[in-house]
């Protein structure tokens, strides 16, 4: 899991079994929490951990949810803006994300992209992946 330091010398910190990233003072005191539960799974069902979170320039943060194979991105007040599931991609190509890091122009993970070269390499006969429309809202 990863752990960042903002530049207002704050953190931001992904708590995998509490399915939340968290935004902590430099005290330690909690200023937010970002809810990873997948929507209708109130019993968690879905293991949806959150294992690496980023905050982007824009205040928005994207985070990897490792075992619920899922990528969401939070806006700057905490709200789900964006997600990429398996069932937007041609086929199950997300399997345990974790790390991540956002590309200089913002657009996609570094994890995402270098899985989809994998897999398509992999897999020459398969459709390449559509991902334009998937682009999420800070990369606009």
């Amino acid at each position: 899991m990863s752990l960042q330091k903002l530049d207002d010398g704050t953190y931001l910190a992904p708590n995998l079994l509490d399915f939340a990233v968290v935004h902590y003072d430099k005290d330690g005191t909690v200023l937010k929490k970002l809810d990873t539960t997948v929507e209708g799974d109130q019993n968690r069902k879905i293991d949806n951990w959150p294992f690496t979170a980023i905050r982007t320039d824009n205040g928005h943060t994207r985070v990897t949810c490792t075992n619920g194979n899922r990528v969401i991105e939070f806006d700057a007040d905490g709200k789900m803006v964006w997600t990429l599931t398996n069932a937007d991609l041609p086929g199950e190509w997300l399997k345990d994300p974790c790390g991540a890091q956002v590309l200089p122009n913002g657009t996609y993970f570094r994890f995402l992209i270098a899985m989809l070269n994998f897999y398509v390499g992999m897999n020459s006969n398969s459709a390449s992946a559509n991902l334009s429309t998937r682009t999420s809202p800070s990369s606009v």
